[in-house]
């Protein structure tokens, strides 16, 4: 009866150290599995703040031309601001050498 209870506490400690070499296995697979994740989302991450950058310098881009367009608005505003000066400037030109035109035609 003695022999039967050591085989009976040997099969038990059998169990026991199975499950906790199972245990560490499923343990060890576990943390694989989360380096694994951990590696792939540092990759996403860093992929992700390339496309943030590029997107940044995109932006600051378009900026550059959103105000270089404004500018050459303002400067189209102050030429044809000179263009119609000039062109009253003719007209009225013109109308003066018209009225000095007939004075003399009619000497």
């Amino acid at each position: 009866s003695a022999s039967v209870g050591q085989a009976g506490s040997k099969k038990k400690e059998l169990k026991i150290q199975l499950g906790t070499d199972m245990g560490e296995q499923l343990s060890s697979v576990l943390l694989n599995s989360l380096h694994g994740e951990i590696s792939s989302n540092r990759k996403q991450i860093t992929e992700h703040k390339k496309l943030v950058d590029n997107l940044e310098k995109e932006k600051q881009e378009l900026a550059m031309q959103v105000t270089k367009k404004k500018a050459m608005q303002q400067e189209n505003k102050v030429l044809n601001n000179a263009l119609g000066d000039a062109l009253s400037r003719v007209t009225e030109l013109e109308k003066k050498l018209n009225a000095e035109t007939r004075r003399k035609e009619k000497l």
